[in-house]
């Protein structure tokens, strides 16, 4: 039999392994072979598990549900036993993990072998995957541009065919911004649907992150849920459904009420023409299988919401330098961590319990509104990010903006701290105006590839769906792959 790996998503590759066609140790060797031929130009792997996952397959059950298929983890809360995870900082990257995290365990029941770990900005903190630990990553489909963070590199490895899957987070749009910017299929879970993080962060961010993947075809993705899930979002407050997410792709539903808007959720932004057309694109196919469509008018408060999302992630950043610092046995030097990481968690320290308090209103107070509006409709419809993916270093500070930040570490004055900070958050949600409200309220999103602009450039489409109803959303984008609605 011919076989061409870069053409197998994962189903399809277990299908193979299954039925013999190929063997675990062919299909590991064609990953490996593509990771080295095509890494290089993109530094999406920073580490390469080849012996581990040589290992996996000596034990390897053919029975397990995707035995045999390579997959990446992002590292970032995905421990695997044995080995660092660097969070993308300097500090952190020579100190092995004593144990997997649950959802890489639930990995390696389904018969997923490891084969490597990919690259993060530090701690998570941005859209862009440029850390000054291991260098930026690029995209595939440009390489000036960037693919996205905080999952960048899990989005470059799965577009440059490396692996049909990878791990990925997301506690501001990191799962569906990298989807969108790599051209991928990229579904955030409702809050608590899948297993978040290592023993001592299983709440990232007080329950702003999210973990699942980043793929190719909307199979791979319902699989993986299926798998993380165990066995069908068994989850204490979530609904469950009563078959698997992969099981339900391909069953016939109603037409669905699908609400749409261009109207940032975080303050006035100017839309970039190519994400409104590409929006556009996404809701004319909808209407070619049969969806409804209506423009509707969200009221959030702008500025509650930025406000409440940046006193909880500097927060938790303060607090996970706190909780590594026991662990390693010492703070990270000078130069051990980046100038904009100390300074985001300065901003947790300035913060008191009752702003942070106030923040958790704001989740709920904003989560009961969205659920309100999805009463109306089945699924929201926005644009992913304001602009098109942008170029490597657009978010890198200046030199000005580096020596007002030195300045904050050696005299924290109240002023400084909130100009700086009201700097650095117009600056991020001026380009992050949609997935960073689903974090704050839970709700479930993905990122589905319908748009490439000039030179080759991908856009996606951000879809919101009601508390803890991924299958609809699933359905959906199932529904939009098959019909040929996704740009490959």
């Amino acid at each position: 039999m011919y076989f061409n790996y870069t053409d197998y998503d994962a189903v399809s590759l277990a299908k193979l392994i299954k039925t013999r066609q190929v063997s675990p140790e062919e299909v590991l060797d064609a990953a490996i072979h593509q990771i080295e031929v095509t890494n290089p130009a993109l530094n999406a792997v920073i580490t390469k598990l080849y012996d581990q996952a040589h290992a996996q397959l000596q034990e390897l059950d053919l029975s397990l549900p995707l035995a045999g298929v390579p997959m990446l983890l992002k590292d970032l809360l995905a421990d695997y036993k044995g080995i660092p995870t660097s969070f993308g900082s300097k500090w952190l990257k020579d100190f092995p993990v004593p144990e997997n995290s649950e959802l890489v365990n639930r990995y390696l029941r389904a018969g997923l072998i490891i084969v490597g770990k990919t690259n993060v900005p530090e701690f998570g903190l941005g859209a862009v995957t440029e850390p000054a630990a291991f260098g930026p990553t690029k995209n595939p489909c440009n390489p000036t541009i960037t693919p996205g963070g905080s999952s960048g590199g899990s989005a470059a490895a799965v577009a440059a065919k490396m692996v049909p899957i990878a791990h990925a987070n997301d506690g501001g749009g990191s799962i569906r911004i990298p989807a969108s910017c790599c051209g991928l299929f990229g579904l955030k879970p409702t809050r608590g649907r899948t297993p978040t993080g290592s023993r001592q962060f299983r709440r990232g961010w007080n329950g702003l992150i999210t973990e699942h993947v980043l793929t190719r075809t909307v199979r791979d993705s319902a699989v993986l849920l299926d798998i993380s899930s165990e066995p069908w979002g068994g989850v204490a407050g979530l609904p469950t459904p009563t078959k698997s997410y992969s099981h339900q792709l391909s069953l016939s539903t109603s037409p669905l009420k699908i609400g749409f808007t261009m109207q940032s959720f975080f303050g006035d932004v100017n839309v970039h023409p190519d994400c409104i057309a590409a929006v556009n694109t996404g809701l004319k196919q909808c209407v070619t299988l049969g969806h409804q469509l209506e423009e509707v008018k969200l009221s959030f408060d702008a500025e509650q919401l930025r406000t409440a999302y940046a006193t909880i992630v500097s927060a938790e950043v303060k607090n996970m330098l706190n909780q590594f610092a026991k662990q390693v046995g010492h703070g990270p030097a000078r130069r051990e961590i980046e100038l904009a990481t100390a300074t985001i968690a300065s901003f947790g320290q300035h913060y008191t319990g009752a702003e942070y308090a106030h923040a958790a209103v704001v989740m709920d107070q904003a989560t009961w509104q969205l659920e309100q509006y999805l009463q109306h409709i089945d699924v929201l419809v926005t644009p992913v990010l304001s602009k098109p993916p942008v170029p490597i270093g657009y978010f890198q500070p200046k030199w000005y903006e580096q020596m007002i930040m030195q300045l904050l570490r050696m005299c924290r004055l109240p002023w400084l701290m909130n100009m700086i900070e009201s700097a650095l958050a117009k600056q991020i949600f001026d380009y992050v105006a949609y997935t960073p409200l689903c974090n704050l309220t839970g709700h479930p999103a993905m990122s589905v590839p319908f748009y490439k602009a000039q030179e080759n450039i991908p856009i996606g489409v951000h879809f919101i769906g009601r508390m803890g109803d991924e299958a609809t959303l699933l359905h959906l984008a199932y529904q939009l792959e098959e019909a040929g609605g996704f740009v490959k």
